[in-house]
């Protein structure tokens, strides 16, 4: 790794939007573990399982947060795994605030990284809109964050591995647009799957 405060491998206001967004990841799967704990704990003692989080029968962690989508990874639970992700993310996101220039195989770490994570959202939308039949609200700030940090890096590493080519000018361009296209589409689904009940 080089220092250098010249030139930044990220616009700063992109920067500053990957650091906010990983952190806001980051403090989404420490709540979720720690609503993950107490739901075990209220269950070992007999005790209703209904968390802090829980708003209405349709958003709520205690529906989703004891599924089988929740423990992906053999059994290890989703937000623990968050925590892993996304520190790596903050740790990108305040070296290159620092100046410090990344090498290559930084970023294509970082591009699997959110490539894999998005997937996993994929996932996870799926089966809380179609399998569960619920949203848990620290799930789908996960998602937001998710999707913010992929396609920040995604625009960054298309223009700087593929300079001249036009969906790599395309995105780098638009991706702020393609941000909230994406969410937009996500929120219809949502919207189409559960109508006003989600504000009840």
């Amino acid at each position: 790794m080089n220092t250098s405060t010249d030139k930044l491998d990220l616009p700063k206001s992109s920067a500053w939007t990957l650091l906010i967004a990983a952190f806001i990841g980051l403090v989404s799967a420490a709540a979720l573990t720690l609503e993950k704990l107490t739901f075990w704990q209220n269950k070992a003692q007999g005790l209703e399982t209904n968390l802090k989080c829980d708003i209405n029968p349709i958003v709520g962690c205690g529906n989703v947060i004891n599924t089988p989508q929740a423990s992906i990874i053999s059994g290890l639970p989703n937000p623990v795994v968050g925590i892993a992700a996304w520190a790596i993310i903050l740790s990108v996101a305040v070296f290159v605030l620092s100046g410090v220039s990344l090498r290559p195989w930084h970023w294509i770490g970082a591009q699997i990284g959110v490539f894999v994570g998005l997937c996993a959202v994929f996932y996870l939308q799926y089966s809380s809109l179609y399998v569960i039949g619920a949203l848990c609200p620290w799930c789908m700030l996960t998602w937001l964050v998710t999707i913010v940090a992929f396609w920040l890096v995604t625009a960054r590493n298309l223009e700087h591995f593929f300079p001249t080519n036009r969906l790599a000018t395309f995105v780098g361009n638009w991706f702020p647009a393609i941000i909230v296209t994406h969410v937009l589409v996500i929120a219809l689904l949502i919207f189409a799957r559960f109508g006003t009940s989600v504000f009840a």
